[in-house]
């Protein structure tokens, strides 16, 4: 194999990242939207694509452990396919919530909402499409000042989450309906507050990518 071939081998596997990272994006944004109507068909399409995110992760994985077994990549080289067998795994695992997400909101029924904590659950989706979207695009502009600005965006989606909990509590000793409702949306809050977190971590995969250095970003 010669350099070039392995050179446009690697462009191939930054192009799949990004491609993976889309689908996430629109499953993530579906999810959310499932959930706020609820919405049980967009819930479904959700649940069905998560299997393509799924493969992609499995292919990627593959052909980077096997770049890595035949060549001898450079330093730069490396840490692009070092980082990009991470973020992937942050891919997935943020395509799961998103799945889990629209397994809540598929057994949703349409008037049990309560409006205070529709209105915090809004906000943190709203928040969560951005952080996500935003991670992707540090990613593909390999944008550190973008970088440096989502865990803030993460904390935002902390409080939230804390708030909802908060608010949620009462609820769970209400009566049955209501009870199951909040429960539903415990669980569901936590996955998108989980979701938030990998988004951060994606951007400590591309800062160690660009700069050859490992930060926590807190």
């Amino acid at each position: 194999m010669t350099r070039k071939t392995f050179h446009e081998e690697l462009d191939e596997l930054k192009q799949d990242v990004f491609i993976m990272g889309e689908k996430v994006e629109i499953a993530v944004k579906k999810s959310m939207e499932a959930l706020l109507k609820p919405d049980a068909v967009l819930a479904e399409e959700v649940i069905k694509e998560d299997d393509v995110i799924d493969e992609m992760n499995m292919s990627i994985e593959e052909r980077s452990l096997n770049m890595l077994a035949r060549q001898q990549p450079v330093a730069k080289d490396l840490r692009l396919i070092s980082s990009s067998l991470k973020i992937v795994i942050h891919l997935e695992r943020m395509g799961d919530y998103a799945f889990n997400v629209a397994k809540i909101a598929r057994r949703l029924k349409s008037g049990s909402e309560v409006p205070d904590i529709m209105s915090i659950m809004t906000k943190m989706a709203e928040e969560t499409n951005q952080i996500v979207v935003s991670s992707i695009k540090v990613f593909k502009e390999r944008d550190l000042e973008l970088a440096h600005a989502l865990p803030d965006m993460d904390a935002s989606i902390d409080e939230d989450f804390k708030k909802l909990i908060r608010e949620l509590g009462v609820l769970i000793s209400g009566d049955e309906d209501e009870a199951n409702w909040a429960t539903a949306m415990i669980l569901a809050s936590r996955n998108i507050e989980r979701l938030a977190d990998h988004a951060v971590d994606i951007c400590e995969q591309v800062i160690y990518l660009v700069t050859g250095e490992l930060e926590e970003l807190d």
